[in-house]
């Protein structure tokens, strides 16, 4: 799992899921010994490289000095929530501002190395 570049957080997931089921298997005497017992799990991410979320006035200073253009970009970034392709594929019909909504239906994607898709994400 770790060479499909899946995070440390979700091997681990996946790993108590499938310990779980070894370790009743044990219990239950259907297997001898827990095949599990003894795996490393990779290492978290650090706190020195994890992401840092940017306080309101930082985000009220950013705004300030962006391009007008990048603004309502900057702002669906910081207070929506959304993913970063999520972000980039909004476009303006997505948006009901009498209901107070948005209607996330595509994703910005990179593909083979560089060539953007847009897509509905899974």
């Amino acid at each position: 799992m770790n060479a499909a570049g899946l995070a440390a957080g979700t091997i681990k997931t996946r790993y108590v899921n499938v310990r779980s089921v070894f370790r009743a298997a044990v219990k239950d005497r259907v297997i001898g010994s827990d095949p599990t017992d003894g795996v490393r799990l990779p290492r978290g991410r650090r706190a020195d490289v994890a992401m840092s979320i940017p306080t309101p006035e930082e985000v009220g200073q950013l705004m300030a000095v962006a391009d007008e253009r990048f603004q309502p970009f900057i702002a669906l970034c910081a207070f929506v929530g959304l993913r970063l392709g999520e972000a980039a594929a909004v476009q303006l019909g997505d948006v009901d501002f009498l209901r107070k909504s948005l209607k996330v239906s595509r994703q910005v994607q990179r593909v083979n190395g560089g060539t953007i898709d847009v897509r509905a994400p899974k």
